[in-house]
């Protein structure tokens, strides 16, 4: 099984410390990604099988009418904070400014307009570039390339320690939405139904055995993973890169979830 992530989450170590993966008689491989859009352009080029990603990558993909599923939400929570360089020590001196994020229109670069917007600086007042992962924007925060990044951990405190201020914390207003998420291409998921599945009870006993805590619990239910997901939607459609019904559906399909471990059910 081919991983791209942009990071080894905790629930992922432990499937691969305590022999999860290898229980489901798995050989999984990772490969860290640099960017949500060539994640997901090499996931859906079959050059890799399963992505972990923002629930919100994989939203913006299906609305252009691209072959990509949720299938797990293992838990919920974002770590980021909003993060600027040295000479920026409040929301409002961004006005003007570059932000860097990951992909303008997808992904955490949501939550950054929105913890902006929610300050008094709307979306025309900086310009959003796309930089990469959290490493990459870090790396440009640094380098004064952007002036300001949503990072997380241990990206955020690097920065701090290089004297960078935190203008916004998400974790606390941002709780609800989904934290690790697991998707594939639609296709290949349902040609690899068994793999899919056995992937997903490997990382679900992973994250079990590795414990959520306060600021990423872990989802209990299928229901609790749709809630999660329909409050990425909502947010999306807050910020106005979406419009129309909120159809959970649309973007995750439960049963491989629902396979790997029947106690998630319905709710």
């Amino acid at each position: 099984m081919r991983l791209i992530a942009f990071s080894r989450a905790r629930a992922l170590v432990a499937a691969f410390e305590r022999g999860f993966f290898a229980a489901e008689g798995l050989e999984v491989t990772f490969t860290r990604a640099t960017s949500s859009r060539a994640q997901l352009d090499a996931l859906l080029a079959g050059e890799h099988d399963v992505a972990h990603t923002a629930a919100d990558n994989v939203v913006a993909r299906v609305d252009k009418g691209e072959d990509l599923r949720v299938v797990l939400v293992v838990d919920r929570g974002v770590d980021h904070r909003l993060i600027a360089s040295p000479g920026i020590a409040r929301p409002e001196d961004l006005a003007g400014r570059v932000l860097g994020v990951d992909s303008p229109e997808s992904g955490h670069a949501i939550v950054a307009y929105t913890m902006l917007a929610e300050a008094g600086i709307a979306r025309g007042r900086y310009r959003a570039v796309a930089v990469g992962s959290t490493a990459e924007r870090y790396a440009a925060l640094v380098a004064g390339t952007v002036d300001a990044a949503l990072l997380s951990p241990p990206h955020d405190e690097r920065a701090v320690g290089q004297g960078c201020h935190v203008l916004a914390d998400a974790a606390t207003r941002f709780a609800d939405l989904p934290g690790l998420t697991v998707a594939v291409r639609g296709s290949w998921a349902a040609a690899n139904a068994d793999g899919v599945m056995r992937y997903c009870r490997a990382l679900l006993a992973g994250a079990r055995s590795s414990g959520g805590d306060d600021a990423h619990p872990l989802t209990r239910s299928i229901a609790e993973m749709e809630q999660a997901l329909r409050a990425a939607l909502a947010l999306r459609r807050a910020a106005g890169l979406a419009s129309g019904d909120i159809d959970v559906r649309r973007y995750f399909d439960p049963a491989y979830a629902r396979a790997a471990d029947p106690q998630l059910g319905e709710s």
